[in-house]
């Protein structure tokens, strides 16, 4: 594998995970709207401060 092959592979993976888990939170955020955002970490994964910017959108 190329270097720059690898470099893309490496910066395109936590993008398609944010995408992934903030895809999840959206569509659970209705059910468990009350949880904690440690909750969300330790149940889903999910860090909401992570997220903060980008769940607007």
């Amino acid at each position: 594998m190329r270097a720059d092959a690898w470099t893309c592979a490496a910066h395109k993976w936590p993008v398609e995970r944010q995408k992934r888990l903030r895809a999840k939170y959206l569509r659970l955020r209705g059910r468990h709207a009350e949880m904690s955002p440690d909750w969300w970490f330790d149940t889903h994964g999910i860090d909401l401060s992570e997220l903060g910017e980008t769940i607007d959108e």
